[in-house]
Order: structure tokens, then C-alpha cells, then sequence
């Protein structure tokens, strides 16, 4: 019975976490509470860094910029071109965002594009791949 007074457990319940300390009658009790607070203070240190250790992960993504050139023989406006390459034929679809120049470098505007890109024209297509999918940006007709 006398040992056991010498022995005291402490339970302290914060959250989901639990503290146990036992301490012996030869040390003060500054000295746990010195103990809680380190484990307390290394608790929240380790959760706030968790995240940032999980956040190091990332996915890695082969993107590759190319060019092509043909003749078109599909052209649906905002949709996909289809060009008789060297190669043979070729589909590719279109960007968000797809510019329209001539060889000079010339910006064409809507009007100017419905009226010379058409089956039969020369052309080449600035393209991104992104795994199988090939992403017109840029069309660059041959005749200015």
C-alpha cells in the first residue's frame, strides 16, 4: 500500500490523443508537466507537417510539342482537322485555343479563316501530344 502511494499515474485525455505519465515520488511535478508539454508541442509539430510530407507526390505528365504538315481533307471548325500527310492520313483535334496564321506570320480573324481554310489547302499544324492525344494550337496555312 505504501508503494503505491509513491506511484501515481497521470492521465491527461486532449482530443484523440492520451498521455500517460508515470512519475515516482522523488520527482516534482514541474517535471511532468515539462514532459507533457514536449510531447504535446511534438504532436502538434507532427500533424502540422503531415500534409506537406504527403503533399510531395506528384504525377509526372510527357507533354510534347510538334509539328505536321499536309493537306486537309476533313476540316470541321472547332472540332478536328484530318491532313494526307506523307505518312498517310492524320487526325488531330483542336485546342481550347487555336490560332489561325499564314506562312508570313499574319493573324487571320474568323471571317478570313471560314473563307481560305478548306479541303485542298496546304497546311501545317502545331500540335501538343499529351499521351495519344494530339491538341492543334496553331494552323499556319501555306499561301498568304
Amino acid at each position: 500500500m505504501r508503494q503505491a502511494c509513491f506511484r501515481h499515474m497521470l492521465l491527461i485525455r486532449a482530443n484523440l490523443w492520451t498521455f500517460e505519465i508515470e512519475y515516482l515520488s522523488n520527482r516534482s511535478p514541474l517535471h511532468f508537466i515539462i514532459t507533457i508539454m514536449k510531447k504535446l508541442i511534438l504532436s502538434i509539430a507532427l500533424a502540422v507537417a503531415a500534409p506537406f510530407a504527403w503533399a510531395q507526390v506528384s504525377e509526372t505528365t510527357t507533354t510534347t510539342t510538334t509539328e505536321g504538315s499536309g493537306t486537309i481533307t476533313e476540316f470541321t471548325p472547332g472540332s478536328s482537322i484530318m491532313l494526307n500527310e506523307t505518312s498517310g492520313p492524320r487526325h488531330y483535334r483542336f485546342g481550347k485555343h487555336v490560332v489561325y496564321v499564314t506562312r508570313g506570320g499574319r493573324e487571320l480573324d474568323e471571317a478570313t479563316v471560314k473563307t481560305k481554310v478548306r479541303v485542298g489547302v496546304p497546311v501545317h499544324v502545331h500540335y501538343v501530344t499529351e499521351g495519344n492525344e494530339m491538341a492543334v494550337d496553331r494552323v499556319i496555312l501555306d499561301e498568304d
